[in-house]
């Protein structure tokens, strides 16, 4: 195109020359002469001007093709450099989004989940589904003003595992809520046992979710840029207000927060309990489900929480006892050294319920004692294995090993 616009032009000023040549050659000719060879159209001057019209107009025409390449070319340059200076811009900003997450990092709380629920032998429907059938967790799931749920009771008597399944069955159900961030309190670890720690727990997996969430942390991890942000002296400070600002967030508009064992928070309960509470009356649109053991503090915090509703595992000791006797029988049929034995399965049944008093602990117990064995020689040993452990939970702790210690901290919520 440059070449032929270049062409075009040599060609139209070739003409303009010659025609300003005949010109002056016209004008200095015998004027008598000349006026007669003008009238008679021997120098043809219209079809000379015509000729560089016509050429002009091509010339022209040229260059607006030409200008408007040029235009098109520059035009994509321009926005092929924005485009790769918007990639660095996003590389860079994903690179510290990245550094954000693994630096507030504490745990995944979904790894905490599968790793609770395979140490209890898989999750049962039948532990949970009572509860969220029953009129409470209803009026919590469908009224607007009710948006937390405080179930309690004492150890050993499921609390856990009821999490677990809600949690999961919160995750499924659509389409409210959208979005499911959780906790589970450990108390006998530190990266489970404090109110930093939570908030740690329950960002991480809403900014995974919804990684638009990010820019809550960014707005403190930018001036920072460490770890030590988010767990030195002032960590509840920080993440408390980067809470509050995520659940002012409208992509958290519909969003439910599950916690377990908040009893087991050593360490800032009464903040976070604090914090919770706030959150119910300025953010309402978030939906609260507490799990703790008849603790106090919480009660006394809990009750005069206008917005909350309550689940006591005490005043349902039918669907507890239910749920236990489900687990037994189910863990029975776990146990490939006497899977053929169904007298012996009765007999196990019924021995391990009635020590139990109607808790998952002492059952879970039991089981993690005949999982270990290899072999036996006749039923009477198994029973008598059973004998020799103390009933009630009280015993049970007074008595237990390390290993029925590192199971009994797993089952006792």
């Amino acid at each position: 195109m440059r070449d032929a616009l270049l062409s075009r032009l040599r060609e139209l000023y070739k003409k303009i020359i010659l025609f300003q040549v005949k010109s002056i050659c016209s004008y200095y000719r015998n004027r008598g002469l000349q006026l007669l060879r003008e009238f008679a159209m021997l120098d043809d001057w219209e079809e000379s001007l015509k000729e560089i019209r016509v050429l002009e107009q091509e010339v022209q025409n040229d260059c607006n093709a030409y200008m408007g390449l040029e235009r098109t070319s520059l035009s994509y340059h321009i926005k092929e450099c924005l485009e790769n200076l918007l990639a660095l811009q996003v590389k860079d900003l994903e690179q510290q989004d990245r550094d954000c997450l693994r630096d507030l990092y504490i745990t995944n709380p979904r790894n905490d989940r599968k790793r609770l629920l395979e140490a209890k032998g898989g999750l049962l429907p039948d532990s949970f589904k009572w509860v969220m059938k029953s009129a409470t967790f209803q009026q919590w799931h469908r009224e607007k003003q009710t948006n937390l749920l405080w179930i309690k009771g004492d150890p050993g008597k499921g609390k856990t595992m009821i999490i677990c399944g809600v949690s999961e069955e919160l995750e499924s159900m659509g389409p409210y809520p959208d979005l499911v961030s959780y906790f589970f309190c450990q108390g006998t670890d530190p990266n489970f046992n404090s109110a930093t720690a939570v908030l740690r727990g329950l960002i991480y997996l809403l900014a995974i979710q919804r990684p638009s969430l990010i820019r809550h942390l960014q707005e403190e991890y930018k001036n920072v840029g460490s770890r030590t942000l988010f767990d030195g002296v002032n960590a509840w400070v920080t993440l408390s207000s980067i809470f509050r600002s995520m659940l002012e967030d409208p992509a958290l508009e519909s969003t439910c927060l599950v916690l377990d064992a908040l009893d087991e928070c050593d360490s800032g309960r009464k903040f976070l309990l604090d914090l919770i509470v706030e959150s119910t009356s300025v953010a309402p649109h978030i939906k609260w489900v507490l799990s703790s053991r008849n603790s106090p503090d919480i009660e006394a915090k809990l009750v005069n929480c206008l917005t909350a509703v309550v689940i006591d595992l005490e005043s349902n000791d039918r669907h507890v006892t239910d749920s236990v006797d489900t687990y037994v029988r189910a863990r029975i049929q776990q146990l490939n050294l006497i899977q053929d034995n169904e007298e012996l399965h009765t007999k196990l049944h019924r021995a391990i319920i009635e020590k139990s008093n109607g808790t998952f602990l002492w059952a879970a117990l039991v089981f993690k004692e005949l999982e270990e064995l290899r072999t036996y020689d006749y039923d009477a040993e198994i029973l008598e294995l059973l004998q020799e452990m103390p009933s009630g939970l009280i015993a049970l702790s007074s008595d237990s090993t390390a290993t029925t210690s590192s199971v009994a901290a797993t089952f006792s919520r």
